[in-house]
């Protein structure tokens, strides 16, 4: 694509005539030798860039440019891109209360389910009507991540169960016994390697991602075999993560979310409340366990919606009301 943007001196002059045109290839470098590949990207390195008597020609050379022929453009829709786009709306839509930031999240969440996955089953990339090939650990991960932050930012039990058998699907067809998630599941084409990527590059790692989803897992089930899951997770990437910590951010978030104490607040919800409507002031660094009913350990108060708001194994006195808890 980068030949898109190149130009000859010839092509300026030709279309800006002789006088223009070779002012024109004076003030941005463009030359018969070129700067790129025997062309030239125009450039102001050594001339005054203060200088705006050549800015009405630039749309003159775009319409030219864009006559030429066309930018290739990458279109695709991928999954794993998409699943983080989800989680930063649902994290928007808590932290602003602005309905388009959940809307978008949902919408993306709907096309994938349709689209993108078969079965629980996932696809890399969606484009012209085609899905590319089997996801990934990384698509898995990502997914995961977006149904436990749609929990968050509805409450809606859908997406955490939905969570919970996408977790069941990674851990039956990507865990090595030896630690850690492989890149591509068993059923996947099988290559000379099989790589457990654990670096985190310009996006998170699916080792991180599973890390960090099997402490939320473990954090909002309570269920002891999501904290087995996320200790030897944890565990695996500890060793890389030590000889240079700033390349696994989304491990070391995951170990201070195991480490630290957390705020876990139950909703318990009674029978004529929208769960969805319900209010939820609270900073990303909360579990929120949704009950439809209530339970001996978490009755309602009044017979209304109760809030029960624990951390470091101390809880407060259950409230009716979020602004009691301010």
């Amino acid at each position: 694509e980068g030949k898109y943007y190149t130009f000859t001196p010839e092509e300026i002059i030709s279309v800006l005539g002789e006088k223009n045109g070779t002012a024109f290839n004076r003030q941005f470098g463009i030359t018969a030798k070129g700067n790129f590949e025997g062309k030239n990207i125009p450039n102001l390195l050594n001339s005054d860039f203060s200088d705006k008597a050549f800015d009405k020609f630039l749309p003159i050379l775009e319409k030219y440019r864009k006559k030429r022929f066309s930018l290739h453009l990458d279109d695709k829709i991928l999954t794993f891109w998409n699943s983080l786009m989800i989680g930063a709306m649902c994290r928007l839509y808590l932290m602003s209360k602005n309905d388009i930031y959940l809307h978008a999240a949902k919408k993306a969440d709907k096309f994938i389910t349709e689209k993108l996955s078969e079965n629980n089953k996932l696809f890399v990339s969606y484009r012209n009507g085609k899905r590319g090939v089997e996801g990934f650990l990384d698509d898995y991960a990502g997914y995961i991540f977006a149904q436990l932050e749609l929990y968050r930012a509805t409450l809606n039990p859908q997406y955490s169960e939905k969570a919970e058998a996408l977790c069941k699907l990674v851990t039956e067809n990507f865990e090595d016994i030896s630690g850690g998630f492989y890149l591509y599941g068993n059923e996947s084409e099988t290559l000379i390697a099989r790589p457990k990527e654990a670096y985190d590059g310009a996006v998170p790692s699916g080792n991180s991602l599973m890390a960090y989803n099997l402490v939320r897992l473990w954090l909002l089930k309570t269920d002891e075999k999501y904290r087995k899951s996320a200790e030897q997770q944890l565990d695996f990437l500890s060793a890389d993560a030590s000889t240079y910590p700033a390349g696994y951010t989304m491990f070391l978030t995951a170990l201070l979310e195991y480490t630290e104490p957390i705020k876990k607040v139950t909703v318990v919800v009674s029978g004529n409340t929208n769960i969805e409507e319900t209010p939820l002031l609270f900073d990303s660094n909360t579990i929120i366990k949704y009950l439809s009913e209530p339970t001996k350990e978490y009755p309602l108060k009044n017979g209304k919606t109760t809030y029960y708001v624990c951390k470091s194994h101390s809880c407060l006195p259950p409230v009716n009301d979020l602004n009691d808890l301010s």
